[in-house]
């Protein structure tokens, strides 16, 4: 495909993001880290709501299989399901050509411990977000495999890591993401994208290609936020490899057009988040 050549990097001063609150309780490795304990979008009775979910699986896991398949056209397999207050968040990853995580909630009786199978939602735009981010990282598949070859010959060239594949099967609930990395497509233009995939979900890589040839494809069109850890416990983000990753992502010239931002966390997640909040994070 041709587009015009614009900067990658969305360039900003280094800074440092974060609260400063005592979490340790609720921390832990990331290596370590599956997703236990994410609760990241519910309060109250998140344990007893899960385990009449769980009590339930097969019923809730074909709710939601039945539910994007009717509503989105999409086949989803099932990773996690996460308790609320009255209801669950099912956590969910398309299968098929075009990858990306997604969600949806089921309300819980919790007096007749009961799943409302007819009471399952989701948000629209959440998922046309997670649709067309998918549908931009297979139209620029070579350029997304370029950045997974850089991000994964870093981590064996430095002290760095990314999440694991299971935390991000049981803690994305949108979009396009790997454990380095999540992409959101932020074009006017991905609502003719959506309604193009509703229409034909089974379009190839190439049918895709040529439908954006006819849209301006600019960095702003898309975020791609790049998130890496040290790998060793008690080690402060390294402004060496920091620095080094971003003059890199700024020289590469065969990523997908995007504003990159990138971020070096120490070697902490927090459970509930699922993500770092310490204020000791290096981001650009």
């Amino acid at each position: 495909m041709k587009y015009k050549k614009a900067a990658a990097l969305g360039i900003g001063l280094l800074l440092f993001i974060g609260g400063c609150q005592n979490r340790e309780d609720s921390e832990i490795s990331v290596q370590d880290y599956t997703g236990q304990d994410f609760h990241i979008h519910s309060k109250g009775y998140q344990a007893e709501t899960a385990e009449i979910a769980e009590a339930h699986r097969d019923e809730v896991e074909k709710t939601v299989k039945d539910y994007f398949l009717d509503q989105y056209r999409t086949k989803v397999k099932i990773h996690n399901i996460v308790g609320g207050h009255g209801f669950v968040t099912v956590y969910a990853e398309s299968v098929g050509k075009l990858h990306f995580y997604t969600s949806a909630k089921i309300k819980i009786d919790l007096d007749k411990k009961e799943v409302q199978t007819d009471a399952i939602s989701s948000s629209e735009l959440d998922v046309k977000d997670s649709i067309t981010s998918a549908i931009y990282a297979l139209a620029f598949e070579d350029e997304f495999a370029a950045l997974d070859y850089y991000l994964e010959k870093l981590t064996e060239d430095e002290p760095v890591v990314g999440k694991t594949q299971a935390a991000v099967d049981n803690t994305s609930g949108k979009g396009y993401q790997t454990p380095y990395y999540a992409v959101s497509l932020n074009a006017d233009w991905k609502d003719d994208l959506y309604s193009a995939y509703l229409e034909n979900p089974k379009r190839s890589k190439q049918d895709w290609q040529e439908k954006l040839e006819d849209e301006e494809i600019t960095p702003k069109s898309c975020d791609i936020i790049i998130q890496l850890y040290m790998k060793k416990a008690h080690t402060r983000p390294s402004e060496r490899i920091y620095n080094q990753v971003v003059q890199d992502i700024e020289d590469m010239e065969e990523l997908a057009p995007g504003t990159y931002s990138i971020y070096l966390n120490d070697n902490r997640i927090d459970k509930n988040l699922g993500y770092n909040p310490r204020k000791s994070t290096l981001g650009r």
